[in-house]
């Protein structure tokens, strides 16, 4: 990235970032004992529940209108395609 060209990110990246921040947020809220029965060591459904409901937001119009903007305008939003 540069001052004027900033590193940008594709959706499929923004994607990933916010199904992998799901695994962050299991990890950091969970309540459990012992380590051996948290995070990715819990049943696979139960792993991947907080990264899929965050990576939703990535293909619903609203939640990208809230995180998103042109890089060149600020608070210009980004074309509806």
């Amino acid at each position: 990235p540069t001052a004027d060209k900033p590193s940008l990110l594709q959706h499929s990246e923004v994607v990933t970032f916010f199904h992998e921040f799901g695994h962050v947020m299991h990890n950091l809220c969970t309540r459990a004992r012992f380590a051996q029965f948290s995070g990715t060591a819990t049943e696979r459904d139960f792993v991947e529940a907080p990264s899929q409901m965050l990576e939703n937001w990535c293909w619903e119009e609203q939640p990208l209108k809230n995180m998103s903007g042109h890089y060149k305008e600020e608070g210009k939003a980004l074309p509806e395609e």
